[in-house]
């Protein structure tokens, strides 16, 4: 089973009902114009999850739990794969699964689901209160490490404002450094 590339339209060969549900997967996302680069990332994390299920000896079926998909977590870990991967390929898996059976992969004992984060619904009075809710189904994630941004040396500094001829160039610029906005 491996990936092709026909007019940078991807494929997976291969046989067995996964392969023929993830092919056609791939067409809708082609259909959808997902960018070829984003295709064809599904498309290799289908492969290394077919192949993983196989090893594993599970099914891919509308019986499929989150208990599996955090087994799957651990094989992906013991990869040393990034959280951010780890995460892109859950996604990928989650996208199909909804994809090949209209629902989502089931809730099973065993499995520890991050706290969901609240979001603001609709006002609650003419005083701009929100109402707080939380989200009705956290999904298995590995939480990505926060990455600190070196602040500039005050001699990359000079050199970066010595370009800058308007005086209002210079104030963006002076605001944007000095309140932390460089990103």
């Amino acid at each position: 089973m491996k990936v092709i590339s026909i007019n940078n339209h991807f494929q997976i060969q291969g046989r067995g009902l996964f392969i023929k549900k993830a092919n056609a997967f791939l067409d809708a996302m082609k259909l959808r114009e997902f960018s070829k680069a984003t295709v064809r990332s599904y498309a290799y994390d289908l492969v290394v999850f077919n192949r993983w299920l196989e090893s594993q000896e599970i099914s891919w079926n509308n019986k499929f739990t989150q208990k599996d998909l955090q087994s799957w977590m651990f094989f992906c870990k013991e990869k040393n794969l990034r959280p951010r991967s780890i995460n892109r390929r859950l996604a990928s898996i989650r996208m199909f699964y909804r994809f090949s059976y209209g629902m989502n992969i089931l809730h099973s004992a065993g499995v520890i689901y991050s706290k969901g984060s609240s979001h603001r619904s609709r006002r609650e009075s003419r005083l701009g209160l929100f109402m707080v809710k939380q989200k009705s189904f956290c999904e298995l994630h590995i939480k990505v490490p926060k990455t600190i941004v070196d602040p500039l040396r005050p001699s990359d500094i000079d050199i970066f404002l010595r370009d800058i001829k308007r005086y209002r160039d210079l104030s963006i610029m002076l605001t944007m450094l000095l309140c932390g906005l460089r990103s």
